[in-house]
């Protein structure tokens, strides 16, 4: 079966092309056909550890002979391990862990409106840039300033609003007009090629 045909089992969030994947071998990947490509995705940039190195592939056997999967509703030691170091190297109290770059900016927006309710109701407002990528979800999706992924699942939900990344002026007409609970911003915009935002541009 070709890669075309592969592709009629899937909801075509992505149209992927080639033979399937079969193996990995540090930075390189290896297709069902033997070809060999470097990866430069990892995993659309979520596991740049490579592939099949030892030391990953032993600590993920010996969690795998203990437990593969217990929900929220119980504590594991690995996690109660990865909170306290987040804590002990960032500015965080507490730790959200989810699944998904998605499920964290949607963590991100009810965090920050459920905070910005206790100062007054209308500070809901949320501002992400154009030419960002958020996520599929709603709330993910209404932040996300393409239309490209935006047609055909309207209305959006209410108080996204858009400026251009680096224009500091058209920024700031944008705050001035709405009580804004949440700025989302990407450091690099990967979707909107590689737009970088220079360290001192948001400063408002």
């Amino acid at each position: 079966m070709n890669s075309s045909n592969y592709n009629d089992y899937f909801v075509p969030t992505f149209s992927r092309t080639g033979s399937p994947m079969v193996r990995g071998e540090g930075m390189y990947l290896v297709d069902a056909d033997g070809k060999r490509y470097l990866d430069f995705g990892s995993g659309i940039a979520v596991s740049a550890l490579g592939h099949s190195h030892p030391r990953l592939v032993s600590v993920l056997k010996d969690q795998g002979d203990k437990l593969l999967h217990l929900s929220n509703l119980y504590f594991s030691q690995p996690q109660i391990d990865l909170a306290r170091m987040l804590i002990e190297h960032s500015f965080g109290k507490k730790v959200f862990l989810c699944n998904s770059g998605t499920e964290a900016i949607e963590g991100a927006i009810k965090f920050s409106r459920k905070w910005a309710s206790k100062t007054a109701q209308d500070k809901y407002h949320v501002l992400s840039f154009y030419k960002g990528f958020h996520g599929r979800t709603y709330g993910a999706l209404s932040a996300t300033a393409q239309q490209q992924f935006h047609d055909g699942f309207g209305p959006l939900l209410e108080g996204f609003h858009y400026a251009t990344l680096n224009d500091v002026a058209a920024t700031k007409a944008v705050l001035d007009k709405n009580n804004f609970s949440t700025i989302i911003v990407e450091p690099i915009q990967g979707e909107g090629g590689l737009i970088l935002q220079p360290r001192n541009s948001c400063r408002f």
